[in-house]
């Protein structure tokens, strides 16, 4: 699905924007769905919910990969592993840059296409912070 901007104004993109094909997770900060739609964005609905909507990962998340290897010691290849270190620093370099901490990286929170590409997640623990940027 390529990425399209949202439009400017949140209010009027909403859940009757796209079809919801199925639930595929839950957690303490909400649920993740597979939608349908034809751009990725966010708004505020209700006043009080922050609806998302992002790039299906058809891997899954980290912990998931780790968790079906595990029974078989299957492991990621070294080169694997590089290269998902070098995504998720870039990641993390990006949001501080940003001045934004996440809080809450762990394996649960990294996403992973069907190609391979990391996606960080964020349900509800990101801060920003004042001070002067570390070097």
């Amino acid at each position: 699905m390529p990425q399209q901007d949202a439009p400017a104004e949140g209010p009027s993109m909403s859940t009757e924007d796209y079809v919801n094909v199925r639930q595929i997770g839950k957690g303490a900060f909400g649920t993740a769905h597979i939608v349908q739609h034809k751009f990725y964005g966010c708004w505020v609905e209700g006043g009080c919910n922050l609806c998302t909507l992002v790039e299906l990962c058809e891997a899954g998340d980290l912990a998931g990969q780790i968790r079906i290897r595990q029974p078989t010691s299957t492991h990621f290849s070294e080169e694997a592993l590089q290269d998902m270190a070098v995504q998720l620093l870039s990641a993390l370099a990006y949001l501080h840059s940003s001045r934004i901490v996440h809080r809450d990286l762990k394996t649960a929170n990294i996403l992973i296409t069907g190609e391979g590409c990391l996606k960080v997640r964020f349900f509800g623990k990101l801060d920003g912070w004042t001070g002067a940027p570390a070097c």
